[in-house]
């Protein structure tokens, strides 16, 4: 019997990926869905997802932001968008009675631009 988001054949388990866009309004979503797709089928290490977006939430707003984001604020706000974020994903799960759990770790693809010009963030605990 397969364990589930273990690959067959092997021992590990698979890391879901939530994929949040944010700022990309005239984006061809079939191809991005048909990307991800792809990239789950030609490795078995990561499993991508897109996940919605939170409508309305400052931390979501501030990366819709044209200016530069001061990258150490936003990422002392991230535990708590975490927070909330997940509590989202789950009342999601729920009101459709589905089995699965969140995914295991969240990204965001974004438009915005960092004062300092890193083009990345991270925060917690990052296994691979």
């Amino acid at each position: 019997m397969a364990t589930k988001n273990v690959h067959p054949g092997t021992s590990h388990k698979i890391k879901r990926i939530g994929i949040i866009l944010n700022g990309f309004n005239n984006v061809n979503i079939s191809a991005l869905n048909y990307l991800v797709l792809q990239m789950n089928s030609m490795q078995h290490t990561f499993e991508y997802e897109f996940l919605p977006s939170l409508l309305d939430d400052d931390f979501i707003n501030t990366l819709s932001s044209t200016e530069p984001i001061i990258r150490q604020q936003l990422k002392s706000r991230t535990p708590d968008f975490e927070k909330r974020y997940t509590l989202f994903i789950q009342s999601l799960i729920s009101s459709y009675s589905l089995q699965e759990k969140p995914a295991d770790y969240f990204i965001f693809v974004t438009t915005a631009k960092f004062a300092d010009n890193f083009y990345t963030m991270r925060t917690g605990e990052y296994p691979f």
